[in-house]
């Protein structure tokens, strides 16, 4: 009786385990190009953090500012029409063709987000860092940065 109940408690720990390490998403480093640094923000502003040590950079967007003019939404009423022709392409694997094709769908304009900027926050730090950890966790949207240097944890 006791080893059949050890099985299931076993799995469900280790269930556990595996979601909450789906979760978050860590490095070892500082990000050094926009496409490695950590998104945060609730939709309206947000950031991106590259987790620096001497030198934090986020680089931030705000919904407001994008670029063009507003788009006229009937100029493509038809462009639903268009939408089996990309599958079929994407499905036979012909991305030019594709490419191509989903313009059809995008009307003359789409609208693209610009950022607003970077914000930098420099360090004085005299020596080395040691463990260093940039983390993401997606189960309750933070960020964090930590590092060691000599006998001082900045977190």
């Amino acid at each position: 009786m006791m080893k059949k109940l050890q099985i299931p408690l076993f799995l469900l720990l280790s269930i556990h385990l595996v979601h909450t390490q789906n979760d978050l998403l860590w490095y070892d480093r500082p990000a050094t190009l926009f496409e490695e640094a950590m998104p945060i923000g609730n939709g309206k502003v947000g950031a991106m953090v590259y987790g620096g040590i001497t030198r934090e950079r986020l680089s931030l967007n705000d919904i407001t500012l994008w670029t063009g003019e507003p788009v006229n939404k009937m100029a493509h009423a038809d462009a639903h029409t268009h939408l089996a022709e990309v599958r079929n392409a994407l499905f036979n694997e012909d991305y030019r063709a594709a490419d191509t094709l989903v313009k059809r769908l995008q009307g003359s304009f789409s609208e693209s987000y610009e950022p607003l900027g970077n914000l930098f926050l420099d360090f004085d730090h005299v020596s080395e860092a040691t463990d260093y950890k940039r983390s993401l966790d997606l189960s309750n949207a933070t960020s964090n940065v930590s590092y060691k240097i000599a006998t001082t944890v900045f977190n």
